[in-house]
């Protein structure tokens, strides 16, 4: 089996475009592929980085994704490292890609009664907890947010979303509609601005409240 070493993604920031990698593959072998994200930061909240990879033939065709897996070497201050890796057999001769891109989930947002945890429910069940670019997102909001999965436990689920977009919420539960889009309705917070002042005062009032950045 031949492993390639594509990318190693160190305090990785997606903002957006995907970042692909090419290779070449033989019919019929079998490669391996790791793309992996670690940090050394403070227990029990470390911002760990979890690329979402495919991998997709030339005409762009999706073949495989990876799984994540979760490593914690010590208290304190740790190192942190996940990984997507993925095993597969190239059917035919040819350019293959590697596509890491930000991950997305897309289900219903909830509140704990102390609202002191905020998770999102995707369709299949799973449930994250929502640190991040989150606020104005209100309960019960069908949602699509993108960001990075992060080692969040305290309120249960399959670990942490830390929120870097709100991409929309949904009118429906077909997402068929939506009542906001970034693609047509540009900035999120500005979008609160005009259509839900409450939430942007609050929003506002948090900021006047968090420390200046150093």
């Amino acid at each position: 089996m031949t492993s390639l070493l594509l990318a190693t993604v160190v305090a990785m920031r997606l903002a957006g475009a995907p970042q692909t990698f090419e290779f070449q593959a033989e019919a019929g072998k079998a490669y391996h592929i790791a793309v992996t994200s670690h940090c050394s930061c403070y227990y029990p909240q470390p911002r760990v980085v979890v690329p979402e990879v495919e991998i997709l033939d030339a005409s762009g065709s999706r073949i495989a994704r990876p799984t994540s897996d979760l490593r914690g070497t010590s208290r304190g201050t740790a190192n942190y490292e996940i990984t997507g890796e993925l095993t597969f057999t190239a059917p035919a001769d040819g350019t293959y890609l590697v596509r890491v891109t930000p991950a997305h989930v897309d289900g219903y947002v909830s509140f704990s009664p102390d609202s002191h945890c905020v998770v999102v429910r995707q369709h299949d069940g799973s449930l994250y907890t929502l640190v991040g670019r989150w606020h104005g997102l209100l309960g019960n909001d069908h949602v699509r947010l993108e960001g990075r999965f992060v080692p969040e436990t305290r309120c249960g689920g399959q670990g942490g979303f830390e929120v870097t977009e709100v991409q929309a919420v949904w009118a429906d539960d077909n997402h068929r509609s939506t009542y906001y889009d970034h693609l047509k309705d540009g900035n999120f917070r500005g979008w609160l601005s005009h259509n839900r002042p409450r939430e942007w005062e609050r929003e506002r009032e948090r900021e006047r409240r968090e420390p200046p950045r150093s």
